[in-house]
């Protein structure tokens, strides 16, 4: 148990990881609850209660349950789509193709047999990414989808960039339409900034902000007052990751933690409970 952790708190907290049904593996060298433990000690009392009763609302889905996750916002995508083909590729712009990313992993999965056997998925095609000469390869009548996957949206601003990217290559063969998204995890903000553009997202998850959309006044108020409290004593945190990227207030970790989730989860390296 961390110092400036009381036993009440430290007893929360694993009540908290027991009912998420996680791993207190504090045996490990990197070890979660540990890390939890130790973030927890490093922040007031009042602080400590913020945070234990935020992460009531925290999703953590390791990398082990991302096909299990997948096999539902599939089915129904591939109900929407029946008969058309479909063209996954992964959610990158032109200047991270060809970098390990996350959405390597959801794309590695739709390329094996076991969602084969579980969705009738035909006809279909499993791309890296979109390029150039992707173009043609695309079918000449418009019966066809592309699917963008990743295992997390986030703000949708990524997510946009790579649809338009692809729209200025294929000119008027695509149309925004027939570009989809395909993720386990997605914020509700970036689902809005999808569909205000006209592409569908289809996700198992869908994640509101996790104090501005999830308490009532005078809780919400009082719990934003000791987020900025918090995050005040976090050393170099740029203004863009206050409150998570562009203020996206996620409470989630897939395999990595990503940089739209509160930064008291992920900033402090070798400390902070998750890894980014």
């Amino acid at each position: 148990m961390s110092e400036g952790l009381s036993i009440g708190r430290f007893n929360c907290l694993k009540t908290l990881f027991e009912s998420k049904h996680w791993a207190i593996d504090d045996s490990l060298e990197i070890s979660t609850f540990s890390r939890f433990c130790k973030t927890l000690g490093s922040l007031t009392e009042p602080q400590q209660d913020m945070l234990l009763k935020i992460s009531e609302r925290f999703l953590h889905i390791s990398q082990k349950d991302y096909l299990e996750n997948m096999i539902e916002p599939l089915s129904r995508l591939r109900k929407e789509t029946m008969g058309e083909m479909l063209f996954f590729a992964c959610c990158l712009p032109p200047e991270d193709i060809g970098k390990c990313k996350s959405s390597m992993t959801i794309l590695y999965l739709l390329k094996g047999s076991t969602i084969k056997t579980r969705i009738g998925l035909d006809p279909y095609k499993a791309l890296e990414c979109f390029k150039e000469e992707t173009i043609k390869y695309l079918p000449k009548n418009d019966k066809f989808r592309i699917v963008l996957v990743d295992d997390f949206i986030g703000s949708g601003e990524t997510a946009v960039a790579v649809a338009e990217y692809i729209k200025r290559l294929a000119g008027d063969k695509v149309q925004s339409s027939q570009i989809m998204f395909l993720s386990i995890v997605a914020m509700q903000r970036g689902v809005e900034a999808l569909e205000e553009k006209g592409y569908l997202v289809f996700s198992k998850f869908i994640c509101k902000r996790g104090i501005s959309d999830s308490y009532d006044e005078p809780l919400k108020s009082q719990f934003i007052t000791q987020m900025r409290e918090v995050e005040s004593g976090l050393k170099k945190l740029e203004d863009k990751f206050r409150f998570g990227y562009q203020g996206s207030e996620a409470l989630v970790c897939m395999e990595r933690c990503p940089n739209n989730t509160f930064p008291i989860y992920w900033r402090t390296k070798g400390v902070a409970p998750y890894e980014r």
